[in-house]
């Protein structure tokens, strides 16, 4: 039996007693704060109880949100917060000391409301005061806040529960969400992020939200799903399960979700952006699921997309193809043509158009991908440090014979890789593919200049293939075909390929070593094969 997380959030008038008060209201059935006629003085104070519910210890905290664009009424309006709750049964009850600052001030520092610790079905109460300063002018008479607040509690495990070893196995646990007042519809999905700013985080309800064009994610948001903390994998079959359901229904070929540079952010950093439990349905007409796509300049820094469902999509799955730092983790996969995991910087048939991408892929599920020329996951082009790690991948076009004769069509595809990193593939499980694991180089041509496909002086420092696990394959379980080097670069690349278990295919052609011209090495050792039979 597993443990569960369970956090509820309540509130009751600040004037009450908070220790043997029963006027308690669920948090998620209204506003906690609900007034918008300020005056000099006036004071809106709530107690907020927060419970965990579930079996297992968790840290918590507390957070102020402004679902919209707020007014400089809040230069005046000061919180104050006190926790443990006090009673606050007159102005006088409110001391200096609790005062955080304006709620203009807080809400630009979300993070310093407040946070805490609760074992498993217990409870904290804090409370929150809201306060017009006395000193206020005539310039904010009759003004309104401008939009209403959310009260929100991030929570994940606490290392309190302890394993064979010590207490430390979820300490570096992250804070899945609970929100309180989550967007519930597309109007006010669009709304947010045409008005976000680089930092804030929204949050979705569980239900469907219809897309008929391309939704863009915009600098430094945050996009938060209904199941955000949990691996999609672990909710995607559950009917259960609340689920946050982002449909394309707009013509073929658009792509659903996208991470972009616009012409507006070349002369900025673009990026530090996260999509997390959210499902993304392409409706069998959309191109890519999400796309993170550079018009020009320096690749989008620092996305993650962690713990989402993409599925149903006519081209690739992510694409991640432009982002130095990407982090795509605890995703599920299916029913995509190209890619499942697409990783590169493809711009073009000159190398100067590439930028260097590097990528950590790990503990993704893939699988139902009938008709890829490439990879399930695909990493190409303009590569940097990657890691692909013990993810599961399974039905990958297997008997399909349009693509069966393609190198590149495998379950993992390398191709066409410069830069300095280091690319690892390890711990991957592959089941039921024409072909597992491929490292691919084009032979090139001079056809069109001596700069078609030509690389730059420098390689990657090595690629990794060990310890995964593949059974069942087509064509080869793991393959090098003909390795070039071109342009001016004198190093060696070395291919390891040790420590493998490949059964399910034929065991003459499990690894298979191509072409090796200058610069290349390819080492394989300590693999263990056995026949299908």
């Amino acid at each position: 039996k597993t443990g569960k997380l369970d956090v509820e959030m309540y509130w009751a008038d600040g004037k009450e007693d908070p220790a043997n008060t029963n006027a308690w209201n669920d948090a998620s059935k209204g506003a906690i704060f609900n007034y918008d006629n300020w005056e000099p003085g006036y004071v809106d104070v709530r107690h907020i109880k927060i419970a965990n519910e579930g079996t297992l210890a968790l840290k918590y905290k507390v957070l102020i949100v402004a679902d919209g664009e707020v007014s400089k009424l809040a230069d005046v309006i000061d919180v104050y917060y006190a926790d443990p709750a006090i009673q606050i049964e007159n102005r006088a009850d409110l001391d200096p000391a609790m005062r955080l600052g304006t709620l203009t001030e807080v809400l630009a520092n979300i993070g310093a409301t407040g946070n805490g610790t609760l074992e498993a079905v217990s409870s904290d109460t804090i409370t929150l005061a809201l306060v017009m300063q006395e000193s206020a002018g005539n310039e904010y008479q009759n003004l309104s806040i401008g939009t209403s607040f959310t009260i929100q509690v991030l929570a994940t495990q606490l290392t309190a529960e302890t394993d064979s070893f010590d207490n430390q196995y979820d300490k570096d646990s992250e804070y899945p969400i609970v929100p309180v007042y989550p967007v519930t519809t597309t109007a006010q999905l669009v709304e947010r992020l045409n008005d976000a700013a680089p930092g804030e985080d929204i949050f979705l309800s569980a239900g469907e939200f219809e897309l008929s064009s391309t939704l863009s994610i915009p600098n430094g948001v945050t996009l938060y799903g209904a199941q955000a903390g949990v691996p999609a994998y672990k909710w995607i079959n559950d009917d259960t399960a609340e689920k946050t359901v982002i449909k394309y229904t707009g013509s073929n070929g658009g792509n659903v979700l996208e991470i972009r540079q616009t012409s507006e952010d070349l002369a900025e950093a673009v990026g530090n952006i996260e999509i997390n439990g959210v499902l993304v349905d392409g409706g069998n007409t959309a191109g890519k699921g999400i796309y993170v796509k550079k018009s020009d300049g320096e690749a989008i820094e620092n996305v993650k997309i962690v713990n989402c469902a993409v599925v149903n999509s006519s081209n690739d799955g992510i694409d991640a193809g432009n982002c130095y730092g990407a982090v795509i983790e605890n995703n599920y996969i299916s029913n995509v043509v190209d890619n499942g995991i697409r990783l590169g910087s493809y711009n073009g048939y000159h190398w100067e158009s590439w930028t260097e991408v590097t990528a950590y892929v790990c503990n993704n599920v893939i699988e139902n991908v009938t008709k890829t020329e490439n990879g399930a996951i695909m990493i190409e082009c303009g590569m940097g440090d990657v890691v692909v790690s013990g993810n599961v991948i399974r039905n990958v076009n297997s008997g399909n014979a349009q693509y069966s004769s393609s190198v590149k069509a495998s379950a993992i595809t390398v191709y066409d890789v410069y830069e300095g990193g280091e690319i690892v593939i390890e711990n991957n499980t592959i089941e039921n593919v024409n072909q597992g694991i491929a490292v691919y180089k084009y032979t090139y041509s001079t056809v069109y200049g001596e700069n078609w496909w030509e690389g730059p002086t420098t390689d990657n420092d090595g690629i990794v293939i060990s310890n995964n696990t593949i059974d069942g394959y087509n064509k080869f379980a793991i393959a090098t075909s003909t390795l070039n080097h071109k342009g001016n670069n004198s190093n060696t690349t070395v291919v390891e390929i040790a420590e493998n278990v490949i059964s399910g295919g034929d065991a003459a052609s499990a690894i298979k070593v191509g072409t090796e011209n200058s610069g290349w090495d390819v080492v394989v050792e300590n693999n263990t094969v056995a026949d299908s039979d």
